[in-house]
């Protein structure tokens, strides 16, 4: 599989993101149909997730912290709090999920807002072509705080030039 941007590491298969951001506690629910669906993937195959520290705002660096699976996921997702203080602790470092076999990613980061008021969350789940069609007709318009879809490669782009943060 194809992988777009300049490190061999990065885990976001070339196809299509969506992305969304807002209020920790709407954008959490999000991430539970998010999950759901991806779990939904997952049935006939192994539960085994990767996790990674996602450093791509912050510099561009990007780290496997080790194996998981789905139910982690869920358990990241028990509420908004639990969220939050599972975040790695840096400015902009998300924390990044996907399969082994690199189908799709998904990257979160919560924090407050910039004026320390709202506490507020960014994802951008990623898939092939073939899966983000099946994304769109299932899951999609379940999420409240969507805000696009882009190509992978436009969406690195983006966060190269330093414009997908909260």
């Amino acid at each position: 599989m194809k992988m777009v941007g300049h490190n061999p590491h990065r885990p976001m298969p070339e196809g299509i993101v969506f992305c969304g951001r807002g209020p920790l506690q709407d954008t959490t629910k999000d991430l539970c149909n998010i999950a759901a669906f991806l779990q939904s993937l997952m049935v006939f195959t192994s539960n085994v997730l990767v996790r990674y520290d996602d450093w791509w705002e912050h510099d561009d660096l990007h780290f496997t912290k080790g194996r998981t699976d789905i139910h982690e996921l869920f358990a990241l997702l028990e509420s908004p709090r639990h969220l939050l203080e599972s975040m790695p602790g840096e400015d902009h470092v998300f924390i990044g999920l996907g399969p082994p076999d690199e189908s799709w990613y998904l990257r979160v980061y919560a924090d407050w807002d910039d004026r320390n008021e709202v506490l507020v969350a960014a994802y951008a789940i990623a898939f092939v072509e073939s899966l983000a069609q099946r994304f769109r007709e299932d899951t999609l318009s379940k999420l409240s705080c969507f805000e696009q879809e882009l190509s992978s490669t436009a969406y690195f782009e983006r966060i190269c030039d330093g414009e997908c943060s909260l």
